[in-house]
């Protein structure tokens, strides 16, 4: 047998392991989760977005106060109960926060703002 030392052999396979791990974590990260949320909205048109964004929120009805931060909306709604976060994700909402009981938080990233001035629109 070799002449190697078997603390060697043993961090040598530790590090072949880890590098197995982060290959198995990097591809599994790429699928999209069974069950994914199918996007209803095409990238550019903010319209659309806005308008999946509004029955995600329970309708306009329901909303009560929209701002707008660097990458995200924040929205006031009357009943969180109508707040469907599947639907707003549907529209390609990048995430969707519930920071308190009535407040909505929807990451949209670089689109928030024409999405934003569409949302100004059909709240009117």
């Amino acid at each position: 047998m070799l002449n190697i030392p078997i603390w060697l052999l043993i961090a040598a396979a530790v590090l072949v392991l880890a590098v197995v791990a982060v290959v198995v974590v990097a591809v599994l990260r790429r699928r999209p989760p069974k069950g994914s949320i199918k996007i209803q909205a095409a990238k550019n048109d903010y319209a659309a977005i806005a308008r999946i964004l509004l029955e995600g929120c329970g309708g306009k009805e329901n909303v009560l106060q929209a701002d707008l931060s660097d990458t995200f909306l924040r929205l006031k709604v009357k009943d969180a109960a109508l707040v469907d976060e599947n639907k707003i994700k549907s529209s390609g909402a990048v995430g969707v926060f519930r920071p308190g009981k009535t407040a909505v938080q929807v990451v949209l990233g670089d689109s928030v703002q024409p999405v934003f001035g569409q949302l100004q629109e059909q709240l009117k």
